[in-house]
């Protein structure tokens, strides 16, 4: 997996199937004219990062991600239904305890990271928690994973 500078772990195989993800998963639901592009997205992220995530298999990676991505989303999403810019929403992120890996102003990116182990909470670059459910957890068991979740806003 990409850990770089925050550690490194094995790959890990799917268990059941390593084949792209063909459908669009919640966290990355976007209008129809950009639903090619959010697959291509997926496809990208799953070949990238959940292939060696110790995931079953796609769907079982995509629903690790919506399910750590869902409370920064909707943060990003009330900042937005108030009218706020990428600074705006930054900040929100920020205020919230959620540590940016990266912010992209010229295109409109936010990414957000985080790894799960079994000895640790969730934990994001730089030691700042980020608290993802204990099911995940059990799951990943000592492994530390990557599990990015990166929305285009």
């Amino acid at each position: 997996p990409q850990v770089g500078e925050y550690g490194s772990s094995a790959c890990i195989p799917p268990r059941v199937s390593a084949a792209s993800p063909t459908r669009l998963y919640p966290c990355y639901a976007a209008p129809a004219a950009e639903r090619a592009h959010q697959l291509e997205f997926e496809q990208h992220e799953w070949s990238k990062h959940g292939t060696c995530a110790g995931a079953a298999d796609a769907d079982d990676f995509f629903a690790q991600v919506c399910n750590l991505s869902s409370a920064p989303l909707a943060l990003l999403s009330a900042e937005r239904q108030k009218g706020g810019s990428l600074a705006d929403m930054t900040a929100a992120l920020k205020q919230a305890g959620y540590p940016l890996r990266t912010v992209d102003p010229p295109h409109s990116q936010l990414e957000l990271s985080a790894c799960a182990s079994r000895r640790r909470p969730v934990r994001a670059p730089r030691g700042d928690a980020v608290h993802g459910p204990p099911a995940v957890n059990r799951r990943l068991g000592r492994r530390a994973v990557e599990a990015r979740a990166r929305r285009r806003l």
